[in-house]
Order: structure tokens, then C-alpha cells, then sequence
């Protein structure tokens, strides 16, 4: 009678394992362990995220100077870029990111510092660039 038992044995075996450790990794991801009780669920319930800060001389992306649309007098209004590397800039157009200043080599690494928090980069073709067709005013009821 125990032989029928003694073969089913390795899989209870596997199977006891396999509850366990579900059981700590649920009981680990709870935030609550049979040692903390219930003092930890309330007081890790009222901690607030965190909310991210921009660093210092960071603008919010819509007020940004688009380096793919900006006039030479918009570039040289930034900290660092002169006539001649404004001019450069303009004639690289377009950049797909506002680094491809700093890998093309038009502008020196501390410039791009201080001015990387102030420009982007609009590639052609998003919603913010891309020209209006008369089929956009079209739509179809649904």
C-alpha cells in the first residue's frame, strides 16, 4: 500500500518547495512579515512619492528653443553659442536629438551643459512639426 505512495514522492516534494517559496515571495511583496505585524502595513501605506525636480536653469520641454527651427539670433541669445556656431548649427539642420550638437562637434562639452536643459530637438513629422493636410479636417462618424 505505501508503494503507490513512495512514487508520487519526488513531486510532493517539488510541489511542498514550489508553495513555499510563492508564499514568502507574496508574503515579501505585501510588506508584512509574521515579525513586523500590522504596525508596518500602516505606516507604508502614508509615505507620498516623491515628486522629480528639474535641475537649476531647466525649462519645461514646451518652453524650450527647438534647435531644428530656431533663427540665428535664438541660438546666439544661448550661453555659450556665438555668429559662427549658431551659423554651423543652422547648416547641420536637422538634428535628431539636441546631443547630435555635441557628436557632430559644433559645440564643446561644458557649452552643451549649460545649454542642454534649454533646447530640444522636434524631429519632423510629429504632431507638434508636421504640416496640416486638408484630409486631417475630414472625419469619418462613427
Amino acid at each position: 500500500m505505501l508503494a503507490p505512495c513512495r512514487k508520487f514522492q519526488p513531486y510532493l516534494l517539488i510541489t511542498a518547495c514550489a508553495v513555499l517559496l510563492v508564499a514568502t515571495g507574496w508574503a515579501q511583496s505585501s510588506g508584512t512579515s509574521s515579525s513586523q505585524g500590522s504596525a508596518a502595513t500602516s505606516t507604508s501605506t502614508s509615505v507620498p512619492k516623491a515628486r522629480k525636480k528639474r535641475p537649476a536653469g531647466t525649462l519645461p520641454a514646451s518652453d524650450r528653443l527647438d534647435i531644428n527651427a530656431a533663427s540665428k539670433k535664438q541660438l546666439t541669445a544661448l550661453s555659450g553659442i556665438d555668429d559662427a556656431i549658431a551659423d554651423k548649427i543652422i547648416a547641420g539642420r536637422p538634428y535628431r536629438t539636441k546631443r547630435d550638437l555635441l557628436t557632430r562637434g559644433l559645440i564643446s562639452e561644458s557649452a552643451y551643459q549649460d545649454i542642454k536643459g534649454q533646447i530640444i530637438a522636434h524631429r519632423e513629422g510629429t504632431a507638434s512639426t508636421r504640416k496640416k493636410k486638408p484630409s486631417d479636417d475630414l472625419r469619418i462618424p462613427q
